[in-house]
Parts: C-alpha cells; structure tokens; sequence
C-alpha cells in the first residue's frame, strides 16, 4: 500500500514533458540552482508523452497530467518541504527546497531533478528502481561506502574502481532514505556517509562518434557498408596496446625490429594512431570509433624512446609488405634532402613491387618546405594537418619538397586535439583515451580512408587509391595547394565518386635561369571506374604568383572502365626566375576540371 502524500499543484502549457512551458514557483528559492547538462537529442527527440510521473531522488513524486498541470506528492515525512520549478531549454526541473544545499555544494548531480531527461530515459514511474552512480573520496573509501550503500537499502550492481564509486539501484520505496542517509540529508553533509563524494544519475549516452571521423565523412561510408573489412594495415610506430578494448581483436600480427623489444606500447603514439585507424569505440560506447573499424592492424615496433632507427623503419616496411599490408601509416620523419635517401628509395621499391600505399606525417615543424622524409617520397601521400574548423594547423609542415620543388603535401586531415586510445603502458594521463595533436594525428585518419576505400575496391592499385583520395579531397579555399595539397579527406566522396585522375595532383617544379622556353609536360589519365559513359568538363586555373597553364585535353567522353588522357603545360616565359607550380585535380561522377 502507497504512504498518503500531500499534494501541490500548478498548472502548464503543453502536453509533453520535453516541451513545456515556463511554470510558477511553489515556495520561495533561496538561491539558483545549478543547470543540468543538455540531455542526449536522440534521446529527448520522442519523450514521454503525458501524462507521466517520475519520482525524484528525494522520494517526491512529479506527475505531469494530459491537461499540462503538474501534480508534485511529497515523499514520507517531507510535509514541510517547498518547491521550485523551471523550464530550461524546453525541459522541466521540480526542485526540493532541502536539494539546493548538495546542488549548490556539487555533492548531486542537478539531472536527478530534471523531470524530462528522467522521463526520457525511462527513469519514471514504470521503473521500480533509480540507477545511480556514487563516488567516493579516494580507493580506500570504496569498500566502505558499498557497506553504507547497502545499509540504506540500495542494491550494489558493480564497483567502478575508475571513479572510487560504486553503480546502485535505488528502490522507489527507498528513495526518501536514501536521500536522507547518502545523498542530501544532515549524515551526507557531514561527511558520515562513508566519504560519498557525489550522487550522479547513471544516465543513458547517445552513442556518437568524435568529430576528427565525422569531418572526414567516414560515417557515409559506414553507412554504404564499407569499413575496411578485409584490409590490412600496418601501424609502424612505438607499439599498440593489444589490451585496449577498442583494439580487442584488431591486431593481426606483431613484430619487434627495436634493440630493446618489449611487449605493449610504453610511448602511446602507436596506440593512439591504431585506434584512430580501426578501433571499435567499445571503451567509449562508440564514440571514438576509429575510420575502418574494419580493417585488420598489423602492430610493427620500429621506435622507441621518442626516436626511430631508420634500420629498424626499413625492416619494419619489408615485414609489412611480407604480411600483405595494402596500407602503411608511417606517423615518422626526418628532414628531408633533394637526393633519395634510403626511407624515400624503401617507399618507391615496396611500393612497386608489392603495391601498397604508404600514408606519411608530412611533419610538424610548420614553416615552408619543410615536409619531411619519406613523406617526401614520390609515391608516399604526404599528409598535413587541420583542425576542427578546416584551418591549417600552426604546425602542419608546408610544401613544396626540398629540391626539385615538387608537390608535398598532398592531403589534409583533422590533427589538433585528437581524441583516441591510451595505452595502459604510458606513464602520464588516465582512463581508457587521451588527446594528441600533430601530422601524426592527421595520418591515421587518411590511412583508415585509404582502407575504406581498397575494401570498396579491392583491384584498385596503390596509385590509383592515393589518386582517388586526393581526387575526392575537399580543398580550402583560403590555403594554397603547398599548403593542403588537394584538400582535406573526404572517405565518404570517395567511396561514390568513380572517375580518378591519375595521378592525383601533378608538379612543375622550380625553373632555374638560364633556362630555354621548352614546355615542360605532365601526362594526366582520366579513369572511369563506373559501367556507364561519363562526359568530362576540363580546365585549369592559374595560381597567383607560378606560371601560367596552357591545356591540351583528350576526348571528352570516358567510355565505361576506360580512361582518357590530358597533357598540360607551363606557356614558355620570359627570362626570369619561375616560381614553382604545382596543380591538383579534382574529380567527380559528372565532370572534373
């Protein structure tokens, strides 16, 4: 049998509990309470419909009737206490005048008052109990403050050691107890509640995912049913930490080409970029889903102690290509020279003779031509870094390429404040992720689109996927192209788009005096992937400060799985110096140009 409860009422607009207008107060406030944080959109898109009731955490039940009134019964005991009621971007709070004491303090969460996010996850009355977070004040209280839970009659679901917590379930006939003892009452504000630190409303998540996968378009290409599934990928860095739930089952092979090997990843850079690439988002609820979630990582340690031998990078490329990696994220450098060195030779040899794409950090020194090696390698995809808002970062390395002028880097990516797995080796930081910022960062998200995209087209060779990723980049208009190169990655437009112009982006190099008015030509092949014809519309722009451009283009009309091909050249010059020129092309399912 239900206690008799004294009953207050007022009456509001609208009939849902999400969208309700701006009540009256019943009894005085002594002061504001805190604001709850905005509930999931998915989650307060459908809310219950009235008439709902939801018992609040005190033991007070709130009913909104299918006329808008609000009916609020008082717990046990709890005749003298007032309320006050607001509504806060279109959700209701009913706020006991003995709460704004612990609210105001920080000991509860201000969601355990927020009519519409409870009724949203489904913490009203058809809910026999309230699930609950407590936290503790340090390890040592843990065991301590379960006694004190269960002594109050709440049930214990788990230990949450992350926090110094414990989860609980609050029974509805408990609740005015449980507020008393733990959560608000005279015991809990002097510290007798086995050192409770907060009571938090153990709230549902929406599960999303961070914004670096979102901003490539990697959730379209998810959506199409291609996550690199069946594509390996090799990491080759500090080390992954096979323990992390995001890489539970990820890791295909392992290899050690360090002087010291060891097991895990004590730097974390490796971790870090292997999650960005295919981790599964399990430790966030998906939220850090990695860009192919699909593909398979093959972990090779090549540094160690903040440094990379070039001998063990070497022997770490040769087992990649042995393991059948379609994909190598090399987040490495050095400077860069205009002879080859060995790094540069190693990205050109492999890539030849075993067809896969190395993905390369252009660098992080941030000044012009000072992208590195080997992403300054002729068939290496030269990766640079922007932030959230498409800006370039301060650090992204510019082009052109020392020496000969060439076009690097060639793709952009999100690289500032990334989100991503930490290993359980790394002496700093806590929890299941940390952020990193760098072309480190940036070239992970390239590698998971390259995976994407050789899962959508597994004939595809390594050229013709670099090709198509920088075809499909989204460019910048306020960067210049030594600064982005194409663009920022766009996985989800190049998964659709069909024709690739070969290669990607194409360089002029620097001219110097004297020199003759000869043309210097580039051969540019058009490529029609798809069963039906498609008719191209070509032209080039000029870039302020290089030479000007002068076309000369094939047919037109690219037959199905055909190609076409265009030849462009800088118009002969005056006798002065020629500043280098470079040019991308962009390509798409109607015309490219």
């Amino acid at each position: 049998m239900r206690t008799r409860r004294r009953r207050t009422s007022l009456l509001i607009a609208g009939t849902t509990v999400a969208a309700l207008a701006v009540p009256q107060p019943v009894g005085a406030a002594p002061t504001p309470v805190p604001t709850p944080a905005p509930t999931s959109p998915a989650l307060s898109a459908a809310p219950a419909q009235a008439p709902v009731s939801v018992t609040l955490i005190t033991g007070d039940r709130v009913t909104v009737t299918a006329s808008g009134a609000v009916l609020i019964d008082r717990g046990e005991g709890r005749d003298g206490i007032s309320f006050v009621t607001d509504e806060h971007d279109g959700r209701l709070r009913v706020v006991p005048g003995d709460a704004f004491a612990p609210l105001r303090e920080g000991r509860v969460d201000p969601r355990l008052f927020d009519v519409g996010t409870l009724a949203a996850f489904g913490y009203d009355d058809r809910r026999d109990d309230l699930p609950l977070v407590v936290t503790g004040r340090g390890s040592t209280a843990r065991s301590a403050l379960r006694s004190a839970m269960t002594a109050s009659g709440t049930t214990v679901t788990r230990d949450l050691p992350a926090v110094d917590g414990v989860a609980v379930r609050v029974p509805e006939k408990g609740r005015t107890r449980f507020w008393n003892d733990i959560a608000g009452g005279t015991r809990a504000r002097s510290g007798g509640a086995a050192g409770t630190a907060k009571v938090w409303l153990d709230g549902l998540l929406k599960p999303s995912l961070d914004t670096s996968v979102v901003q490539i378009g990697a959730p379209a290409a998810w959506q199409s049913g291609y996550t690199g599934a069946g594509v390996k990928v090799a990491v080759l860095d500090t080390g992954v930490d096979a323990t992390h739930p995001d890489l539970a089952g990820r890791i295909g092979a392992r290899a050690d080409f360090t002087a010291e090997p060891r097991a895990g990843d004590p730097d974390g850079h490796g971790t870090h970029i292997a999650s960005t690439i295919a981790g599964s988002g399990a430790a966030s609820g998906g939220r850090h889903r990695g860009v192919a979630p699909g593909a398979e990582i093959l972990d090779g340690r090549v540094c160690e102690d903040h440094a990379c031998q070039t001998s063990a990078v070497l022997a770490g490329m040769q087992w990649a290509a042995e393991q059948g990696a379609k994909v190598v994220n090399l987040s490495l450098g050095g400077g860069d020279t205009p002879e080859a060195d060995p790094l540069e030779q190693a990205v050109e040899t492999l890539t030849e003779r075993h067809d896969m794409l190395f993905v390369v950090s252009a660098g992080n020194f941030g000044a012009e031509r000072s992208v590195e090696s080997p992403a300054s390698a002729d068939d290496a995809l030269a990766v640079g870094a922007v932030d959230d808002s498409e800006a370039l970062a301060d650090f992204s390395a510019r082009g052109p390429r020392a020496g000969d002028s060439g076009l690097k880097p060639e793709i952009t990516a999100p690289g500032v404040g990334i989100t991503a797995a930490r290993s359980k080796d790394r002496a700093t930081g806590s929890g299941p992720y940390t952020g990193m910022s760098g072309t480190s960062m940036s070239t992970p998200h390239v590698v998971g689109a390259a995976a994407i995209l050789a899962g959508r087209h597994p004939g595809w060779t390594a050229r013709t996927l670099k090709a198509a990723l920088m075809g499909s980049a989204q460019p910048n208009p306020a960067l210049g192209v030594f600064e982005q190169g194409a663009g920022r990655a766009d996985v989800a437009r190049a998964t659709a788009q069909t024709v690739i112009a070969e290669p990607g982006g194409v360089g002029f190099g620097l001219r110097q005096w004297p020199y003759d008015d000869t043309p210097v030509t580039r051969k540019v092949t058009y490529r029609n992937a798809d069963t039906s014809p498609v008719t191209l519309q070509l032209s080039v722009e000029d870039q302020p400060g290089t030479a000007p451009f002068t076309g000369s283009p094939g047919p037109s009309r690219c037959p199905r799985a055909g190609r076409r091909t265009s030849r462009s050249a800088p118009a002969p010059q005056a006798p002065c110096p020629v500043p280098s020129a470079a040019v991308s092309w962009r390509a798409g399912t109607r015309d490219c140009g």
